[in-house]
């Protein structure tokens, strides 16, 4: 689902990206970034409290959905309150505009259908697969065909309102649940929820609190080749733990009270992890320049820096997104939301002043400082809950770091041959893609068989393998 999803996006930024300018994906952001924030103030996180639950029945489905319209509703009414701040603090009038449909599309999404959560806590996910899909298609195709006729921002807006329309529609089709308006189950549900939504807002200013600033900072053109930086540099390696995240939660779930086969689970999936989004994040930073002209043209020369800076900020939040569904499991959302707003009261300042002071490249800087600092928490709290050790975790990245070192190595070597230099740009970068893939996939074998074959990330993916094989004979 995650890759279809990331696939098509990818292409239509490669499309609009050439039909729009930095300045249109800027002021966009600035309203997405303010959505982001109020949608958060309500994220009561029920499709999380419903999987807690031993056996919720069809009134506490009916409970979380009419809660979720209610809050949805809400965060549409206040952003069409908050026009006027919002013009103010970006000095923007296209903001008014940004935040009027950004509106619609809350309200939309308030009318999903939340029986969905009964194929997540069966761990079936192609119903979401299948949402994922609809959702994309019909933004990209509408987007893209508004942005040849408008020729501006309007068209990123209507391709995010279509897109919305049209998932939240077949979210009635994917299930036969039908939902009513009721609040019998609303003290339970909100047992749980407090304490997510308070982790779920301190989450969102810290992913978005960012843009709020450089918006004000910068303006509307750096806000934009910072925002399309940050989807293009963190895409890989967020996109390979998101997932993987998704499925764990209801699986440790499962295993809440076994310690020894949760701990095992969790060094298994921060190793998987680590083997993908080391060399994911290593291999966009190597090729930034590359991917700035092929993808988004020379409108946006400003992004290569950009882009590889922000490469290992995709990397630290492919790791702590490893360790929220442990947290969650064993010491429930209170504590995620202590650990979330630490994360908050230290990256916002510390980027503000950065950024303010130095500038965005020194800002980016210390917000990779500071996630690194908190990856180093949340794994202590981490193992210190399930008695483990802190080898098991650094043993998971040592070959993945090797392996990305001598795939740096390689692709830097190859950038000085001439004739790697005459090709075209596409066909470098494609080029550069599989010599990437090949040299780090050949380290890491070679390591790990001079290790002796070792249980690990390695050895998941063998067996991975082989079972497809025998499937197929």
């Amino acid at each position: 689902m995650r890759v279809v999803d990331r696939v098509i996006g990818f292409v239509s930024t490669l499309i609009l990206a050439r039909l729009l300018t930095p300045a249109d994906f800027g002021v966009v952001a600035m309203g997405t970034a303010i959505q982001s924030i109020l949608i958060s103030l309500t994220e009561f996180g029920f499709t999380k409290a419903l999987i807690r639950m031993k056996r919720p029945r069809h009134e506490a489905y009916s409970t979380a959905f009419t809660l979720n319209f209610l809050t949805n509703a809400t965060v549409a009414l206040v952003m069409l309150l908050s026009i006027p701040v919002a013009q103010a603090w970006y000095d923007d009038s296209r903001v008014g505009q940004v935040l009027l449909i950004l509106a619609a599309v809350s309200f939309v999404s308030g009318l999903r259908n939340l029986g969905l959560a009964k194929y997540e806590r069966a761990l079936n996910f192609r119903p979401f697969f299948v949402l994922a899909l609809v959702r994309k298609l019909a933004s990209f195709c509408f987007g893209v065909a508004l942005a040849l006729w408008w020729n501006d921002y309007r068209a990123l807006l209507a391709g995010m309102l279509m897109g919305t329309v049209v998932e939240t529609a077949a979210t009635y089709r994917l299930t036969n649940f039908r939902p009513r308006f009721t609040f019998g189950k609303a003290r339970e549900l909100l047992g749980f929820s407090l304490w997510w939504l308070g982790s779920e807002v301190t989450s969102a200013f810290g992913q978005r609190g960012q843009d709020l600033l450089v918006g004000q900072r910068l303006g509307a053109v750096a806000l934009g080749e910072y925002a399309v930086s940050l989807d293009l540099a963190t895409m890989a390696p967020t996109e390979i733990a998101a997932p993987v995240m998704r499925a764990m939660y209801p699986g440790y779930m499962q295993m809440k009270d076994d310690v020894g086969r949760l701990y095992s689970a969790f060094v298994r999936v921060w190793g998987v992890i680590a083997l993908l989004a080391i060399p994911s994040a290593v291999g966009v930073a190597c090729v930034a320049g590359l991917i700035t002209n092929v993808v988004l043209g020379p409108k946006w020369s400003g992004a290569t820096p950009l882009i590889v800076a922000l490469a290992a900020v995709g990397c630290v939040q492919a790791f702590s997104g490893c360790c929220w569904p442990v947290l969650l499991t064993r010491l429930g959302p209170k504590t995620l939301f202590h650990i979330s707003l630490l994360r908050v009261a230290l990256t916002i300042p510390v980027f503000g002043f950065a950024l303010f002071s130095f500038g965005l490249l020194p800002a980016i800087a210390s917000w990779v400082a500071c996630g690194v600092l908190m990856l180093l928490l949340n794994t202590g709290v981490i193992l210190k809950n399930l008695k483990g050790n802190l080898a098991d975790l650094l043993g998971g990245i040592v070959r993945p770091t090797t392996g990305a070192l001598a795939m740096v190595l390689t692709l830097g070597g190859a950038r000085t041959l001439p004739a790697a230099t005459a090709l075209p740009e596409f066909v470098q970068l494609l080029l550069a893609v599989v010599l990437g893939a090949i040299t780090y996939v050949a380290a890491v074998a070679v390591l790990w068989a001079a290790s002796g074959r070792p249980q690990g990330a390695e050895r998941e993916f063998m067996f991975v393998v082989q079972a497809k094989l025998q499937i197929k004979n």
